[in-house]
């Protein structure tokens, strides 16, 4: 009986010294990890941080987008315009039509007046003609070289205003010229020579002789005359069918709005016009139009001033002032992410710790398993033991190794867990191992500071509040911008125009000839340099601008839409501030609960370690089966395995707690993100 009692003893001792050699084949350690490091590894890599990052960068775009509604902007405005039109839409056709119509007139009517004084003379008529009836019963005149009074060259066919009949002879308006003898006062002055032996001239002879003479030059006038004005007529050519006209401009206005609603304006505008019939000469004798090039110049300083909806400060303002305060909401809500990705990690970290420390203590089972199988089959060989505890044993056994790799799964399943919370590659996510650890006893908390300063350190409930702030915001503005319009404009400055020359390409008969050197386009910066020289001439002008709203629905609506937005946002604030004086005191609650269960845990492993301790001893002395040694050894890894279950649930909660009042993650002043990650691992 000695003998098989130290038989037994030496099996466990050698089962005992194969536990240090029990992990020589594992496969080479990942690189291991820190919670620190992998929670600030989160804060770069996450996409979900990554793009909170880049919502602040499109609130600071729109904050300064915003501010560049009071920029002050210099622009230029270089332009061309050509415009055409049918002249029958146009002032030019009535004039260009009589210029026509007159010339024609004129040609006609002295044709007709210089024939008839050709008759009267051939006739031996002193007198004048009549004029041409031409319904309108005009009158002709000239006026003859060195003198300045107009000569008519024919006698109206009516003195009335009425259009007469010259068919009845006898009508006392109609003239007719009396018939005169030629040779009647010569023979007067024959017989008068005779009788007084003298050269007699009589005043009838000398008028009749100056009359011949006077027709002959109100003909040769006449004919002067028709010869021009029928070259006139020549040159005009047909009625233009098209007008057109070019106008090139340069305008430069500098303009600065103010956050009170004002806004100053600075204008300086240069222009050129020039207007041309289609398919005509520049030159008005050859058809071309009259109107001269001209060129403006004008400087004029603005000044509007919002008298009423709160002289534009509120309603001005609102776009600026929202966005800054969207930009504070984003700024609240990427911390906010921060924090919610560092609870993420932790927990994944946790999860990855819980598999390592499992799969760690089945490995420990299985060792103790195999090393007990080893030691029943060796004892069940020297008959001290029956077979079926060697079947038992390796039932046990096999269980055991089966649970170890469902443990491995489990590792590998938290591994890439935490790969995915940290933003890492997917071919990094069998790399990471802990390197902390679960703490060894409870991490003492201040629930009381946590749950008073919960409100006023969370990020997400301050980013909601500026969001509120946000609505009020725009709801004053859409308030404002219901009320009637009420706005003046102050302007004033000084404007020039030059009209340029005329093209004339006849110098010999207007005595002065401009070629097209000397003509100034309206493109010309000649033409705008001589709009300089003329006197400036003061421009001012007080607008005012009235807008009354009748039924306003468009505003109103927009007014109903933000009051709505503001008591939106005011749920969302009283909600979520609610929410978390809720969960505090039930995190709390969860953290006695856990930490009572810990020390009680605690305790039943302490019992099983010194059951299973007992058990070994009285098997290898014969005095406990088989079977009650492999049932505590199942116990104890149990209890281990629930123990590691409460640490990691315990650091989870306050976890939690510090994310629940905002102290997990914090940004003091603006500086980089700080951990607090104290109690919830501890380094090995």
């Amino acid at each position: 009986m000695l003998m098989r009692t130290t038989l037994r003893v030496a099996c466990l001792a050698l089962s005992f010294a194969a536990v240090a050699t029990a992990g020589a084949a594992q496969e080479q350690a990942p690189t291991p990890i820190t919670l620190a490091d992998g929670v600030r590894q989160a804060l770069d890599k996450a996409p979900a941080v990554k793009l909170a990052l880049q919502d602040i960068a499109a609130q600071e775009g729109a904050v300064r987008q915003a501010r560049g509604a009071f920029d002050a902007s210099v622009v230029f405005a270089p332009g061309y315009e050509h415009r055409e039109d049918d002249i029958a839409n146009t002032p030019f056709l009535n004039p260009e039509r009589v210029k026509r119509g007159f010339a024609a007139g004129l040609h006609d009517g002295f044709r007709a007046v210089a024939d008839s004084l050709g008759q009267q003379l051939a006739l031996g008529r002193g007198d004048l003609p009549l004029c041409p009836v031409d319904g309108s019963y005009s009158s002709y005149y000239v006026t003859l070289p060195g003198s300045v009074l107009a000569v008519p060259v024919c006698r109206p066919a009516s003195q009335t205003q009425g259009s007469q009949s010259l068919d009845d002879p006898n009508n006392f308006n109609f003239r007719q010229a009396l018939p005169f003898d030629p040779l009647s006062s010569f023979s007067l002055q024959a017989i008068l020579a005779t009788a007084f032996r003298v050269q007699v001239s009589t005043v009838s002879l000398e008028a009749r002789e100056r009359s011949n003479e006077l027709l002959s030059t109100l003909q040769a006038a006449a004919r002067s005359v028709e010869v021009k004005t029928g070259l006139i007529e020549q040159r005009l050519g047909v009625l233009p069918d098209y007008v057109y006209s070019n106008i090139a401009s340069f305008d430069a206005q500098y303009m600065k709005p103010f956050r009170n609603g004002s806004l100053f304006q600075f204008t300086a505008s240069f222009d050129g016009k020039g207007t041309q019939f289609r398919g005509k000469p520049i030159d008005p004798k050859f058809g071309g139009t009259d109107v001269q090039n001209n060129f403006g110049n004008r400087l004029e300083a603005a000044w509007v001033q919002p008298l009423k909806r709160g002289r534009g400060a509120d309603f001005v303002l609102a776009a600026q002032r929202s966005a800054a305060k969207n930009l504070e909401a984003s700024r609240f809500g990427f911390q906010q992410t921060a924090a919610d990705q560092a609870l993420s990690t932790a927990d994944a970290y946790l999860a990855l710790l819980e598999a390592e420390e499992t799969l760690a203590l089945f490995q420990t089972s299985l060792t103790t398993q195999r090393r007990l199988l080893d030691t029943t089959i060796r004892l069940a060989g020297a008959g001290d033991v029956a077979g079926v505890d060697v079947t038992r044993s390796r039932a046990r056994t096999a269980a055991v190794a089966a649970d170890l790799e469902s443990a491995r799964l489990a590792v590998v399943a938290a591994r890439a867990r935490l790969a995915d919370t940290m933003g890492a590659p997917g071919a990094e996510a069998l790399a990471y191992t802990t390197a902390d650890v679960l703490p060894v006893r409870p991490e003492d908390v201040d629930v009381a500071t946590l749950s008073r300063e919960a409100l006023t350190r969370r990020a997400d409930l301050q980013a909601l509040s500026a969001y509120r702030d946000t609505s009020r915001l725009l709801l004053t503005a859409a308030r404002t911008d219901t009320r009637s319009r009420f706005d003046l404009r102050f302007s004033g400055g000084f404007a020039q125009r030059y009209f340029g020359p005329i093209f004339q390409s006849l110098g010999d008969e207007n005595g002065e000839r401009l070629t097209n050197d000397l003509y100034v386009t309206y493109y010309n910066p000649t033409g705008f340099g001589r709009a300089l020289r003329t006197e400036w001439e003061p421009i001012a002008l007080v607008t005012g601008t009235f807008e009354l709203p009748f039924g306003n629905n468009q505003r109103l609506g927009k007014l109903a839409q933000a009051m709505a937005s503001v008591r939106e946002s005011e749920i969302r604030v009283t909600d979520l501030g609610r929410t978390i004086q809720n969960n505090v005191p039930k995190l709390a609650q969860q953290l006695d609960r856990l930490r009572n269960e810990w020390a009680q845990q605690q305790d039943v492993v302490i019992q099983y370690q010194t059951a299973l301790d007992d058990s070994q001893r009285l098997w290898a002395a014969g005095g406990l089966t088989l079977f009650d040694t492999l049932i505590t050894e199942q116990q104890l890894t149990s209890a281990r395995i629930r123990l590691v279950q409460i640490k990691r649930d315990y650091s989870s909660v306050v976890a939690r707690l510090r994310r629940e009042s905002g102290t997990l993650v914090t940004f003091p002043s603006g500086a980089q993100a700080q951990l607090n990650l104290a109690g919830i691992v501890i380094g090995r």
